[in-house]
């Protein structure tokens, strides 16, 4: 839910996936790029947000905490989308960045080895379930598996999570033995 009229404050850096991704939404998308070298120095971000009047926010939850601690919450007023990624955002971090701006953050999941988004909440209509980590990208599949077998489980089992889509790496450089266990029939297995 972001374009042309955004201004994608960018605080992540490109040699990670995200940071990477981020760029390359950003120019696809056709919003403007406000680059901001050092995602520790929160003063800067605040000043950046509020100077060129940031409409998103990409962190992971660890950098959203300390901006929480060190940045008023003025400073990100026009921030409209705030999402969370690169690890597990606890609950208490989400309140407390409610709190404090006012503004709710959209958690999501991914890896590198799937470029790196998989799913994202949103702002649509019930696009935004806390707890969750949204819906998968448009073209990107997803389902639970036994960890054993790696055969599909009902909805609601627990298991382990596989992804097939276009985002799906083609396996790893020059290392076929790692490839041919993180790739089944298609689908990556994360892992997770």
């Amino acid at each position: 839910g972001f374009g042309i009229t955004d201004r994608l404050m960018h605080v992540l850096p490109f040699f990670h996936a995200f940071g990477n991704f981020m760029l390359w939404a950003g120019i696809h998308s056709g919003a403007a790029l406000i680059l901001i070298p050092n995602p520790l120095d929160a003063t800067a971000v605040g000043k950046m947000v509020e100077q060129y009047g940031g409409t998103m926010l990409c962190a992971t939850p660890t950098f959203l905490a300390m901006y929480r601690k060190r940045i008023s919450a003025e400073k990100f007023s026009t921030l409209r989308i705030v999402v969370a990624g690169g690890e597990k955002l606890s609950r208490k971090t989400g309140s407390a960045f409610e709190r404090h701006f006012g503004k709710k953050i959209l958690e999501g999941y991914g890896c590198t080895e799937c470029s790196p988004v998989i799913a994202v909440n949103s702002l649509a209509e019930g696009g935004n379930r806390e707890g969750s980590v949204g819906r998968p990208l448009p073209g990107v599949e997803v389902r639970v598996a036994d960890p054993e077998t790696l055969e599909p489980l009902p909805n609601g089992s627990p298991g382990i999570l596989m992804v097939r889509g276009p985002n799906v790496m083609r396996g790893y450089l020059e290392r076929g033995d790692l490839t041919a266990g993180a790739l089944r029939d298609g689908w990556y297995v994360t892992g997770d």
